[in-house]
């Protein structure tokens, strides 16, 4: 039974990678955009067109890229492994654990990416930019911590310590991109 219980998790966790990864960017990625595109003084209505741009561009370069990278993964270690002993595939199948599936691990990617990217987006189809920036600003480091908390359910880390790595990150990027923004609005007049 305890077997099965590890091989179950082991399962729950395969593709943590890629909706991580999908999850943090859509959300930092469209926010530092917004908070760029804001500070440098652009209408809601065109935050609203280069976000939605960003963010399908964007999505796809991190599928694509996704299906490329865990495919060429999957190639070397089958190649490796017909190189190999049993004993030794075994070894590497153990440390590398369940194989993900470059079309699964690439539409994790992209699903997780565009739904996230939504988030600091919404706010300005409905209200002018500055108030916008503001909700999508809170809304994001929410989201953020919330997942980093959620995560925690398969990779068993203090759920708040989790949370706050994951803010983290979104804050640097909201910071990244208001400088981009200020630095735009003064050097060439946005």
């Amino acid at each position: 039974m305890k077997k099965r219980d590890k091989t179950d998790k082991a399962k729950a966790g395969t593709y943590i990678r890629e909706l991580t990864f999908g999850v943090e960017d859509g959300l930092v990625s469209t926010l530092g955009f917004v908070v760029g595109m804001t500070t440098a003084a652009v209408s809601s209505r065109i935050i609203i067109i280069g976000g939605v741009a960003e963010a399908v561009a964007a999505g796809i370069s991190m599928a694509a890229g996704t299906y490329l990278s865990v495919k060429s993964q999957a190639e070397f270690f089958s190649s490796l492994g017909r190189r190999l002993s049993n004993k030794k595939r075994r070894e590497i199948s153990r440390l590398n654990g369940p194989v993900e599936k470059p079309g699964k691990a690439s539409l994790i990617m992209f699903s997780s990416f565009m739904i996230m990217a939504l988030i600091p987006l919404l706010p300005f189809f409905f209200l002018e930019a500055d108030k916008a920036l503001k909700i999508s600003i809170l809304a994001t480091i929410l989201a953020l911590f919330l997942f980093g908390a959620e995560k925690t359910r398969i990779t068993k880390r203090s759920w708040f310590r989790s949370g706050i790595e994951m803010m983290a990150v979104g804050v640097i990027a909201a910071l990244a991109g208001y400088l981009v923004g200020v630095l735009a609005n003064t050097y060439f007049g946005a």
